[in-house]
């Protein structure tokens, strides 16, 4: 069951409505379609305000965006997009000299200055491990940039310490990585299985973003650039220095990134692991579609960031993944989810689950186990 407010006025007769999020972008969509009568009877403009809920659990708070009429001589509809609270955030700039970060500012503090300064009605709420709020130093500090974007400036330093940036169905910020939380339900798509939960699905593997070499510069560390090293390596993945290698990918594909922020040795490394993660992790995508909008026996609402175990004889998949983004479907008739799913351990700073040893190598870097 799923139910609407516009400006905090119950609009039940909507025709069809798709609210999308993913786990790695700052707002989510939603559209949905209205007849002619329902409009004339509550009108509905620009800017209004919109809550969707789920099993009395908010999936989407927002704005209208646009409204679109289409009509002909038997039928009048209007057609409304919109976005989360989280728009605000990836629309707007900044003026030179408008957020000022200091030490020991950590990235809740200059989350709290941004939106503040944008005056957007919502909260910072995380619970990752404090690792992720160490306060930021003075080399790590970098001035807003006249008509610098808001998201921008902040996404910045949540990279500095591996940090996603979304919201959740109440339009508050959310501080992440992946969660590691197994969701109650698997996606089932096996030959003669009449208890099959998949409708449809489809499997991407593309290495074309991917590369053998990543490199980490910034201005404390600009040596890196010849820091690359010929060695042999016999696990997936391993690391010298601020070098990170994945070693499924040829090594004469090489990346050289320049820090966001000045950086020393071993945050450049957790930076370049960082980056490798990631582009190994969307390399291979798998979707799937399936009945409902919430899980069978609660009836919650299925959400991003979360382990499902899928179980696809025709993608060759047995093994837990992560849900990235989900798109949601209801109109007259049923609804449906389609899920975008990638490795379990994306956006982790781990790959193939290695950890980084704490112990300094004579050189000064550090070693993955």
């Amino acid at each position: 069951m799923i139910s609407m407010e516009v400006d905090g006025v119950p609009f039940t007769t909507f025709k069809k409505i798709n609210v999308s999020r993913s786990m790695d972008e700052a707002t989510g969509k939603f559209d949905f379609t209205a007849t002619a009568a329902e409009a004339k009877a509550f009108p509905i403009r620009r800017g209004a305000s919109v809550r969707i809920v789920s099993n009395k659990e908010a999936i989407m708070t927002g704005w209208v965006e646009s409204i679109s009429p289409s009509y002909s001589t038997t039928d009048h509809e209007l057609q409304i997009q919109g976005r989360g609270k989280g728009s605000d955030l990836v629309d707007s700039t900044l003026s030179a000299g408008s957020i000022e970060v200091q030490p020991p500012a950590t990235l809740v503090d200059v989350a709290q200055q941004v939106i503040a300064f944008l005056g957007v009605d919502m909260k910072v709420l995380t619970d990752l491990p404090p690792d992720a709020f160490q306060p930021y130093t003075a080399e790590e500090i970098v001035s807003v940039e006249a008509g610098q974007g808001a998201f921008e400036f902040l996404e910045k330093y949540a990279r500095k310490r591996q940090v996603l940036i979304s919201e959740n169905g109440d339009g508050d910020m959310l501080l992440l990585r992946a969660s590691g939380v197994e969701m109650n339900y698997s996606l089932i798509n096996t030959l003669n299985n009449g208890n099959n939960t998949v409708l449809d699905a489809s499997s991407t593997y593309n290495d074309a973003d991917r590369f053998g070499q990543y490199s980490v510069v910034s201005q404390s560390n600009l040596s890196g650039l010849n820091n690359f090293e010929d060695q042999d390596m016999d696990d997936t993945v391993n690391s010298e220095g601020i070098t990170v290698f994945d070693n499924e990918i040829r090594k004469s594909r090489v990346l050289y990134l320049v820090a966001e922020q000045s950086s020393n040795s071993e945050q450049s490394q957790l930076r370049a692991q960082w980056e490798a993660n990631i582009r190994k992790a969307r390399s291979r995508v798998y979707s799937a579609t399936v009945e409902g909008i919430g899980l069978p026996d609660t009836g919650e609402p299925f959400k991003v960031d979360r382990l499902l175990f899928v179980n696809d004889y025709f993608a060759d998949i047995n093994d837990f993944m992560l849900v990235k983004s989900i798109s949601m479907s209801v109109e007259v008739g049923g609804s449906t989810t389609k899920f975008d799913m990638m490795e379990k351990d994306a956006f982790t700073l781990q790959l193939n689950e290695k950890k980084i040893d704490k112990k300094k190598k004579k050189d000064g870097g550090f070693q993955l186990l």
